[in-house]
């Protein structure tokens, strides 16, 4: 949960439109995510002057403030951004975002294929990036100006050591069948698509590789079925999105890039989209606390 005062979270609530209060919540989370000490104090400070700075000014300030706080730890990772090229919050929260979860990942196939190639730092950066975020190819060669080459140094020796500390096939497999049992758990007797595709011996496929599979389209599925019940249809979503091996703890990026996969209309996407947040956010809690209990009993 989101560590911020009262007085913070009440002067973004009456300040801010409801998608960038979305964004400045996800940047708080990052600053916390990356072990930043002490960084709300500054915005606290601002937030109560009131003689010296008009409600705009104090309104860009704290605006100014984040994205530097933001652009601060993607600096100390060796990446410079394009400032000329108006980056937004949100996407330096994305860059930032991949900064993080590149260390947290199970699997580095992907990643490793990419880390290896013969190409600049920047160029094998940016296809990191676009992998694991909703931002473009494209976009990401305009804004990002620099990839220092000790970063990418710095990821072949991390996941090399995590490699050979933590991971075998075997290991990766018992992670993933875990995690999707717990799901299984979570949702309890609830039928759901992606339980059923599991149990027929859908175990080990990709998202891509499932839809080629089947015999129907699973998109024109999903479309009839939000027309009369939406929470079922983004629970077959989320299930399928969770038993598909890629990226399967990274359910949202997955159905972002995806979305097309599973439904023909954009304004299905929006509904899809909020309500598997909603359920995934229940999940992460359930699986925090399984996990919490499994340490105690050890």
């Amino acid at each position: 949960m989101l560590n911020i005062n009262e007085l913070t979270l009440y002067y973004i609530q009456v300040t801010f439109h409801e998608e960038l209060r979305r964004i400045i919540y996800t940047s708080f989370s990052l600053l916390e995510m990356f072990g930043l000490k002490f960084y709300e104090d500054k915005y606290t400070e601002l937030i109560q002057r009131r003689d010296t700075i008009d409600v705009d000014d104090k309104r860009d300030n704290f605006l100014y403030l984040i994205k530097q706080d933001i652009i601060k730890i993607i600096n100390d990772h060796g990446v410079r951004l394009d400032m000329d090229m108006d980056v937004t919050l949100n996407e330096c929260n994305e860059i930032a975002h991949f900064l993080y979860i590149v260390q947290n990942l199970e699997d580095y196939t992907d990643i490793s294929y990419r880390l290896y190639a013969q190409d600049t730092s920047k160029n094998i950066f940016v296809d990191m990036v676009e992998s694991l975020t909703l931002l473009s190819k494209s976009r990401l060669l305009e804004i990002i100006d620099y990839v220092d080459d000790s970063l990418i140094t710095s990821l072949k020796d991390f996941i090399e050591d995590r490699e050979r500390n933590l991971v075998s096939v075997e290991a990766l497999d018992r992670k993933r069948l875990k995690y999707i049992q717990t799901f299984f758990s979570f949702i309890g007797d609830n039928k759901c698509l992606g339980r059923t595709l599991y149990e027929t011996g859908y175990t080990s496929v990709t998202l891509e590789e499932l839809t080629n599979l089947l015999r129907y389209n699973i998109s024109d599925y999903i479309d009839k079925e939000i027309i009369s019940n939406l929470p079922q249809a983004a629970l077959d979503v989320l299930s399928i999105l969770i038993i598909t091996k890629d990226n399967y703890t990274l359910p949202l990026i997955k159905f972002s890039k995806f979305s097309y996969l599973f439904t023909n209309k954009l304004e299905n996407v929006t509904k899809l989209h909020a309500t598997i947040l909603a359920m995934l956010n229940d999940f992460n809690m359930y699986l925090e606390a399984t996990n919490q209990k499994e340490l105690v009993n050890d």
